[in-house]
């Protein structure tokens, strides 16, 4: 009985360092420290994120078994192979087109780790563990913003290119910490409705970081964050309460719809109501993105129509800016352009290209395509971060080599996959076991 005891005092401890090692790893991956560090050392952030990829690295190889013997290098599983074809097609796609294969071997190298590292969360916790998990890295990210609105504010606030003095937190730029912020409410506000539904109770904390995180939005003045939060938040407490089961988005489609949808509208349809909208005091243009996006179609159409210039590698590649300077005329504003597109699916083009985004859209439709089959944690948390992503695409660049938005999207299209997991018996169907007792 000692002996029992004793193995299980040991493995509950093996657990918590592999709890705390993954938390580290999401807390990096959403710019923590940023500016914060940078007031100590100007190399601790690049010291955390490499120290979090190694440490993503040692738990997606080591943690996959109680002993020694049960250790497997590679833990594929079949109900994953949408995700693993989406990763191989990408890397592929992006070889056929970049002009440095080193460049895409760095870059493609980071985005598979923080990619095989969101599906080893999806598959190792329970949606409601992991809710918890990504909730402690939203408090530490709002803490430290808290820190840099009213401590630290010389390094908190920025002057932007027309001279406004801005908010910006531990991030680059007022838009990032905005729709970070946005993405966790997003996240809270699904933690509120599953807790609400077991008649657990929430702290004090939890409200405390929704104020603040709510307060810290406005202190950003970035209108489409606000409109990033207020989305989910309709979902969550109007939409989904309001149906239920009986009406569950497939957010695949639902995101490729919008999206798509979204420039088509804003390209041919809208600039018909210019004049209206400008005699209202709107911008038809959407501060001048619907010209970089005529000026990104135009110039792809040209040539990697197909398979774009490597992922994530296009305003980094000087081959590739070259070829948009020479594009346009020598007084076009576009030629000095180098800053992202704005647009997810257009940035995706200049990345992957066409190949690209049909592989990236397609895998997003069979991963969600029976939302009915998903746990009701599942499902709340896959919206909750496919409407934020979903809103932010639409104006906004989103991915990186391992920011949280990749991270978060690897994570619920494996939870998206996780039904695909359940075996059948002769009276129906049994969940699929995940070990609760993984060590390293």
């Amino acid at each position: 009985m000692n002996r029992d005891l004793r193995n299980r005092e040991i493995a509950g401890r093996k657990n918590i360092m592999v709890d705390l090692m993954a938390l580290f790893c999401i807390i990096c991956r959403m710019d923590f420290p940023g500016n914060l560090g940078k007031m100590f050392s100007e190399q601790l952030t690049m010291m955390m994120g490499y120290a979090s990829s190694f440490l993503q690295l040692i738990l997606i190889l080591l943690a996959s078994g109680d002993s020694i013997l049960e250790i497997r290098l590679l833990d594929l599983k079949k109900k994953y192979r949408a995700i693993y074809a989406l990763l191989i097609s990408v890397f592929c796609i992006s070889y056929l087109g970049v002009s440095s294969r080193s460049a895409l071997m760095t870059m493609y190298l980071r985005f598979l780790l923080t990619a095989m590292f969101g599906i080893w969360l999806a598959d190792h916790y329970e949606p409601e563990r992991l809710l918890e998990m990504l909730y402690a890295g939203i408090v530490v990210f709002v803490g430290a913003n808290l820190l840099m609105l009213l401590v630290f504010r010389g390094q908190g606030y920025y002057f932007d290119e027309e001279g406004r003095y801005l908010f910006r937190g531990i991030t680059e730029r007022k838009n990032a910490v905005g729709e970070a912020l946005a993405t966790g409410l997003s996240l809270q506000a699904a933690m509120f409705r599953i807790k609400r539904e077991k008649k657990k109770p929430l702290s004090r904390l939890f409200f405390c970081t929704a104020f603040a995180s709510v307060f810290m939005l406005i202190a950003t003045k970035a209108t489409g964050s606000l409109f990033t939060a207020f989305v989910p938040i309709l979902f969550f407490f109007v939409l989904e309460p309001l149906f239920g089961k009986r009406l569950r988005f497939q957010w695949g489609i639902v995101y490729t719809v919008v999206n798509i949808g979204f420039l088509f509208i804003a390209l041919t349809i809208l600039p018909v109501f210019a004049p209206f909208l400008e005699s209202l005091g709107k911008d038809a243009t959407l501060s001048n993105r619907t010209y970089i996006w005529e000026g990104v179609i135009e110039f792809m159409q040209e040539s990697h129509t197909f398979t774009g210039y490597g992922l994530l590698l296009f305003w980094n590649d000087t081959a590739a800016l070259r070829s948009l300077q020479l594009h346009f005329k020598r007084n076009s504003w576009l030629r000095s352009m180098a800053y992202g597109s704005h647009n997810v699916l257009l940035e995706m083009w200049l990345d992957i290209g066409l190949l690209g985004v049909a592989v990236y859209l397609m895998s997003m439709i069979y991963c969600f395509n029976h939302p009915r089959r998903m746990k009701n944690e599942e499902y709340l948390m896959i919206s909750a971060v496919m409407i934020p992503l979903t809103v932010r695409g639409l104006t906004e660049r989103c991915y990186g080599n391992a920011n949280y938005v990749t991270l978060f999207l690897f994570i619920i299209l494996g939870l998206g996959c996780n039904w695909r997991g359940l075996k059948t018996s002769g009276t129906g169907l049994r969940p699929y076991r995940r070990k609760t007792d993984t060590a390293l």
